[in-house]
């Protein structure tokens, strides 16, 4: 984000003859991914997914597709927020983080990283598995930008998808990742409701944005 900001400012400010050509590369989303490759060896598909919250878990679910279909043995995925000098003043500007102490919401920058990699690869170099990628749904209400179906179809649709991909199986512990947004609240909700009986429990149900 930041060298974007810098080229953005420097063209805004004194036309698109000042814009760099030195900076430009690195304003191209997919430059961290290639940083990422040059630095571990990663001589793979590379690639910078921009699904706003989703993007860490839209890297999980590519990573498995490219594992399952043979492109990769092993996949890297770094999820990371950071925050720009013009970005966190128009996150400012929003009423959603410029109320009170204790009732708004909080800038915060943070990263991790997966590595996924077929099993046989893991058992292969001696690895400590930490989990299993079993499945994943994705699905879109198809309403356009910040709006859900109101009964969330959509959500449902991607959770039930996941669980069939997983081949039914349902986990001893399931937990779900809340939006966090008060639009979609109900709609989760209501989703949620409705997968409950075939999980056979009532699942742990988080959001960390709150």
């Amino acid at each position: 984000l930041r060298p974007g900001d810098s080229l953005a400012v420097m063209c805004i400010e004194s036309g698109p003859e000042a814009g760099s050509p030195g900076v430009f590369p690195n304003t191209v989303y997919n430059a961290a991914a290639g940083q990422v490759a040059q630095l571990l060896g990663a001589r793979g598909p590379t690639s910078t997914l921009t699904t706003n919250h989703a993007a860490g878990a839209t890297a999980l679910c590519v990573a498995g597709d490219l594992l399952v279909s043979g492109q990769a043995d092993a996949v890297v995925c770094v999820a990371a927020e950071t925050i720009s000098p013009v970005a966190e003043r128009i996150y400012h500007s929003l009423a959603l983080f410029g109320g009170p102490a204790g009732h708004r919401y909080v800038l915060t920058e943070a990263g991790l990283a997966f590595v996924l990699e077929r099993r046989s690869h893991a058992q292969g170099r001696g690895a400590r598995i930490l989990g299993t990628f079993a499945g994943y749904g994705m699905a879109s209400d198809a309403l356009g930008v910040g709006r859900w179906d109101p009964h969330g179809r959509g959500m449902e649709r991607a959770m039930r998808s996941a669980v069939e991909q997983a081949g039914g199986h349902v986990p001893s512990t399931v937990w779900l990742n809340a939006a966090g947004l008060r639009a979609a609240d109900r709609p989760e909700l209501e989703a949620v409701s409705r997968l409950t009986p075939p999980l056979g429990r009532e699942p742990e149900l988080r959001s960390p944005k709150t």
